[in-house]
């Protein structure tokens, strides 16, 4: 099979793009109307949970190298077994993208285009991807290596902008709501974040599994970022209830944006930079799909049905939903059911199934290198590495260590959330505090994330 190969940072761009663009339409406000001015802290859960699936795609990756996860998923369990967990993954991928595209396109209506009929701007977005969808991937990472920098450069600049437009007496106490609420928004946002699961489909583009470890984790970083600043910006602009019962925060922020007199309307040039995105994340969803469908085959071409499929995904997509209320229980109650449901239970079945395959496939290697004496020659560990066993090493900042740094940062932003809510009812003070070391915590990891994709592009070596 051929191999289409991106960059690290074309891969964390992409990857970033994917849970960005659509989730700051209503996710912001729905995470404030469940949790309140907690919100914020229900982040870390869907956080963790994504870098032990990343740890999962890494393993996958060190085991069957130049391999997607639907050919690992055959080759695991089988052509029948494994085209239907296939099929389990093509649905949520599905899933996915139907909630995309009407969640954008009742966006669209409500906000740019009300007099325009839907299905005209349902025809016009799938032209673009049947359009994309002859081409490969790489088409899609290069358009988005220059859309994604100039979206999240934009979010940046929205607390600059605002700044005379928020307070900090809107944000309420912290730590004062019940901490199952927590939970069940970080359930909520780790379905959001379940979108991972487009990921599997492009493990065969690195050059190597250490930049698909560094620049996933990278992107899941910048992601929890940028979420948890607009989900803090909403409430101190509108206040908790307020930002609790508005559609699209992200929008109603940008409305609130003033400079001068000459300079009105800048909600535009943002919705200008954000819909880019949104098109490139959906062209990536949507080539995930014609790849599982072409894993039926044995192949990954699949530009030969892609309009054909476009059109097909078309009549579905109009068909879902009937407005922009059925797309909000959708993606906050129905999907977030099956997605954690199914992928804990497919990660869990693969991990399982892989173990007893090279468990088998290592006894046999070892029953055919065995010495006429018995004793097995131990080949695995170089002669140089045994040597230097004992002697001590200079410290050096290497993709692991960084990597350690990153998990204790996490480790101490569970800590902060943990006495906060020990402490929110009678010493606010140190919940403040606790908060406070929550935010920081979750910045540095940005950094050290980062740090992970620049010793990863030093340190990987081409998968053979």
């Amino acid at each position: 099979m051929s191999r289409i190969l991106i960059s690290q940072r074309q891969f964390t761009f992409l990857l970033a793009s994917l849970f960005v663009s659509t989730s700051l339409i209503n996710l912001p406000s729905f995470l404030i109307r469940i949790a309140g001015g907690d919100a914020v802290f229900s982040l870390i859960i869907p956080t963790i949970y994504t870098i032990g699936i990343v740890a999962f795609y890494v393993w996958l990756a060190k085991l069957y190298p130049d391999t997607n996860l639907f050919e690992i998923s055959n080759i695991v369990f089988g052509r029948i077994l494994g085209g239907l967990f296939n099929i389990l993954i093509l649905v949520h991928i599905w899933f996915v993208f139907i909630r995309d595209i009407r969640l954008y396109n009742f966006f669209i209506k409500v906000t740019l285009l009300p007099n325009t009929p839907t299905d005209i701007v349902m025809l016009l977005f799938f032209i673009v991807l049947m359009y994309f969808g002859v081409s490969s991937i790489e088409v899609a990472a290069r358009i988005n290596e220059l859309v994604y920098p100039v979206l999240f450069l934009s979010q940046l600049l929205l607390p600059i902008i605002l700044w005379n437009q928020f307070s900090v007496y809107r944000i309420d106490p912290f730590f004062i709501e019940p901490i199952t609420s927590v939970i069940a928004n970080g359930l909520v946002g780790a379905s959001w974040y379940g979108d991972i699961v487009i990921l599997g489909a492009f493990l065969h583009t690195l050059k190597s599994h250490k930049q698909l470890q560094a620049g996933s984790r990278f992107a899941i970083m910048l992601a929890t970022f940028t979420i948890l600043m607009v989900t803090e910006l909403s409430i101190l602009v509108f206040g908790t209830h307020i930002a609790a019962h508005q559609i699209y925060p992200s929008y109603s922020l940008a409305l609130q944006m003033y400079l001068s007199d000459f300079l009105d309307r800048l909600e535009q040039p943002f919705f200008w930079i954000s819909f880019p995105a949104l098109v490139i994340s959906t062209v990536i969803t949507f080539i995930a799909m014609m790849l599982g469908i072409a894993s039926f085959s044995k192949t990954r071409k699949y530009g030969g049905f892609s309009r054909p499929f476009g059109i097909l995904m078309l009549v579905t997509t109009l068909m879902a939903f009937r407005g922009s209320i059925d797309v909000y229980l959708f993606s906050n109650y129905g999907l977030p059911a099956y997605v954690l449901t199914t992928q804990p239970l497919i990660i869990l079945a693969m991990i399982i199934a892989a173990s007893i395959k090279q468990r088998r496939k290592k006894g046999q290697t070892s029953t055919t290198h065995a010495e006429p004496g018995g004793e097995i020659c131990d080949s695995s560990v170089p002669k140089d590495d045994k040597k230097q066993r004992g002697k001590r090493r200079k410290w050096v900042w290497t993709q692991n260590r960084w990597m350690n740094f990153t998990h204790g940062l996490l480790a101490l932003a569970v800590f902060s959330v943990f006495v906060g809510y020990l402490t929110g009812m009678d010493q606010q003070m140190i919940a403040t505090w606790s908060a406070v070391l929550y935010g920081l915590c979750i910045t540095l990891a940005v950094f050290t994330t980062f740090m992970e994709t620049k010793q990863a592009t030093k340190e990987s070596k081409p998968t053979q």
